[in-house]
């Protein structure tokens, strides 16, 4: 029987040991998610699916609120999201 890995060799999400993902500042990368508005079926299983990958893989995700005119007015338009 194999033995138990220690935290400090467990695999990495990605399978591989390169660590979180980082931006050109080497700060986590930062991940905008931004949909059409409009509805679709599926929409919040795909908006969940990045953002939870996105978490896992070590970036920051954040809504866009009100699609591109949220992400240029920026400020409250555009929030954290979180595993839930």
């Amino acid at each position: 029987m194999p033995a138990a890995m220690s935290s400090d060799t467990a695999p990495s999400p990605t399978g591989s040991s390169a660590g979180p993902l980082l931006g050109l500042d080497g700060e986590p990368l930062r991940i905008g998610v931004l949909t059409s508005g409009g509805d679709a079926q599926g929409m919040n299983a795909a908006v969940r699916a990045v953002v939870r990958t996105a978490i896992r893989l070590g970036a920051r995700p954040y809504a866009v609120m009100e699609g591109w005119a949220g992400a240029v007015a920026g400020g409250d338009g555009i929030r954290p999201l979180e595993w839930d």
